[in-house]
């Protein structure tokens, strides 16, 4: 310290020269912390649409004994403050995530601003982990507005709001009756009929030019209408519900509605404070909430007291099918209360989700042209209609195993854009994942929207590839409809030249994959030396077929969840969803006019931008191309 003393007196005593000493610090301080926001900005510039992978090299070798928890990755302080400022949180929060993917590796702690940590997870060997630590009764995270209405209100909800033992007896009645093949067979030609009414209202409202004003709500009410089937038996139509059932129907859709635009517009304001502060969102969302519940109980009390009066006066038909309220409180004797909780859970859980994937396939469907083409052929082909509008599109459940392309456009739809980028599970016990010690009682926050564009689980991630599900052959046979696919290609792509190609090539997200090698379904050889399908033995290229399914099937049933917690109505989302790209594809073609659309979160995924809609008819696209070539 004497050294250095002696050092700087000279400059002590000379005013000018300590100044200029301490205006170099100074400017050496400054040019160090703009270094550091240039480079935050450079690397989150177009932060909407950049990918960001996640780095897999970072974190201890699997091979090591586990670190503690505190030796975990962290994002604290402000520089995270600034950044999740930068993503716009919690609009683009699966970016702000992936970004820290790609800096901190696959497993990391942030806390988002509150103060206990969430770990999140991209490694897909880390979600069986998660799923045996998190018990026999999961916890998840709901929306805190949801359960302050509950307390407030001291209402009680369905299976989404339960715990404990509660839920797990419950959720083995639901799985029973919801999530087998063939649970809701029985109401497919009415779930045609619904598919068929909002074909016909989508045209309607093209014609009025009103289609993009009411694409969202129309897909609302198809949801619930289609769940009213399947759930109580019977359309709204056929209701006694207050004097006008079908304007109570409404104010049910326009409530859902209401719930979830509301929830995600308190944005970063907790419900606590916006219930305290007695501000306007939350007024109204605490009059949405009691709408939809009232007006749910009212329509499922009564097709119950119907239900329980037909069996007073054993008047129920012994061989119709029975409807799911009707096999909770007949077959399962569930209290009526319990069983009127429970369907109105799902409607209100089934109506967003299921309206907003339609939008993101209305989405693909136009901006993948030959893959809804393929999709349109075989839905004629396997129906043996022709290119008519006047005919009634009738499928059955078996009808719809066998569109293997509608299936594998929806596998990759929900890949790039999944209605929930993250899972959430409440560990109960201690584990490990990524080679870092978790305690009990921590959240876990699976990140499935970077798992989805992760180089390791998918080749050619950013790219649009549906072909990339199908194990083999045997999944899509493009011989059946090859040429009237590449007819309808041409005179689309040349009708809508304008709008489908150039608005959807801009972004490497927007492009078909080059398939040909999935088209081919051969096993190459690779460099290790593999067998080629030509040489390969057979009980090899059985193994490799067998562990390519075991794959896809891992990776195709994430976006429903994991685990005893995954979505109830995956069967039934499935079902609806197929039918509901079935109709739209044999029925339209799509334009969609947005030149650039991305995911953004609103409590779920949704495209970054109202969709520019624009429905043409498939049969007189076909036609023209007919006249065309004729002359």
């Amino acid at each position: 310290m004497r050294q250095l003393y002696d050092l700087v007196r000279p400059a002590l005593g000379d005013s000018a020269v300590l100044q200029t000493g301490l205006l170099i610090a100074l400017l050496v301080l400054l040019v160090q912390c703009l270094v550091s926001r240039v480079k935050e900005w450079w690397q989150c510039r177009d932060l909407e649409t950049k990918v960001f992978l996640t780095d897999h090299s970072k974190g201890p070798p699997p091979s090591t004994c586990p670190r503690p928890f505190h030796c975990m990755p962290r994002r604290a302080g402000r520089a995270a403050e600034r950044l999740r400022v930068t993503f716009d949180n919690p609009v683009y929060l699966h970016q702000y995530v992936a970004h820290g993917h790609m800096q901190l590796g696959p497993v990391f702690r942030d806390g988002l601003g509150g103060p206990v940590d969430l770990v999140f997870v991209a490694d897909l060997d880390c979600i069986p982990v998660v799923h045996r630590a998190s018990g026999v009764h999961p916890g998840h995270i709901v929306p805190d507005a949801w359960t302050l209405y509950l307390k407030i209100k001291n209402k009680k909800r369905g299976i989404f709001f339960m715990d404990g033992p509660e839920w797990l007896e419950h959720r083995k009645v639901l799985n029973q009756r919801l999530l087998r093949a063939s649970a809701h067979s029985w109401a497919m030609p009415q779930l045609g009929k619904c598919s068929a009414s909002l074909m016909d209202a989508l045209w309607e409202a093209q014609l009025g030019g009103t289609l993009n004003t009411q694409l969202m709500r129309l897909l609302y009410k198809w949801a619930l209408e289609c769940m009213f089937n399947i759930s109580l038996g019977r359309p709204t139509s056929e209701f006694r519900c207050g004097r006008d059932p079908e304007c109570e129907f409404d104010k049910f859709v326009d409530a859902i509605h209401r719930m979830f635009l509301l929830t995600a517009s308190m944005g970063r304001t907790s419900a606590e404070e916006a219930m305290n502060e007695n501000s306007e969102v939350w007024n109204k969302f605490c009059e949405a909430c009691d709408t939809a519940l009232d007006v749910a109980g009212r329509f499922i009390t009564e097709a119950a007291e119907d239900i329980l009066q037909k069996d007073t006066e054993h008047q129920q038909d012994q061989q119709q099918e029975l409807c799911l309220l009707e096999r909770l409180l007949m077959e399962d004797k569930l209290p009526q209360e319990m069983a009127v909780r429970l369907i109105a859970d799902l409607f209100l859980a089934a109506a967003d989700t299921t309206a907003w994937s339609a939008m993101w396939l209305i989405y693909v469907s136009s901006s993948h042209v030959a893959y809804a083409s393929s999709a349109r052929q075989q839905v004629r082909f396997k129906t043996n209609l022709v290119a008519d509008g006047e005919d009634p599109l009738c499928l059955t459940q078996e009808d719809l195993k066998d569109l293997t392309w509608c299936k594998l456009l929806l596998k990759e739809t929900l890949r790039l854009y999944p209605v929930a980028p993250f899972l959430t599970r409440l560990v109960a016990q201690d584990c490990v994942l990524g080679g870092y010690s978790v305690p009990a009682n921590t959240m876990i926050i699976v990140s499935l929207y970077s798992i989805g564009r992760d180089p390791k689980y998918f080749s050619c991630p950013g790219d649009f590839d549906a072909l990339r599900w199908a194990v083999s052959s045997q999944d899509v046979n493009r011989n059946d409809f090859t040429s009237s696919t590449s007819s309808t290609v041409r005179h689309h792509g040349d009708a809508c030249e304008e709008h489908s190609r150039s608005f959807h090539t801009a972004s490497p997200l927007h492009h078909d994959c080059n398939s040909s090698s999935h088209a081919d379904f051969h096993l190459s050889r690779q460099s290790n030396g593999n067998f080629s399908s030509e040489e390969c033995p057979s009980e090899v290229k059985r193994a490799q077929v067998d562990q390519k399914k075991s794959n896809l099937k891992k990776l195709s049933a994430l976006p429903w969840g994991i685990g005893s917690r995954n979505c109830v109505g995956r069967t039934m989302a499935e079902t609806l969803l197929t039918l509901f790209e079935a109709h739209l594809l044999h029925r339209f073609h799509v334009i969609v006019k947005n030149q650039d659309v991305h995911l953004k979160m609103r409590m779920i995924s949704v495209p970054s931008e109202a969709l520019d809609v624009v429905l043409t008819e498939a049969t007189s696209v076909e036609r023209d191309s007919c006249s065309e070539e004729t002359m």
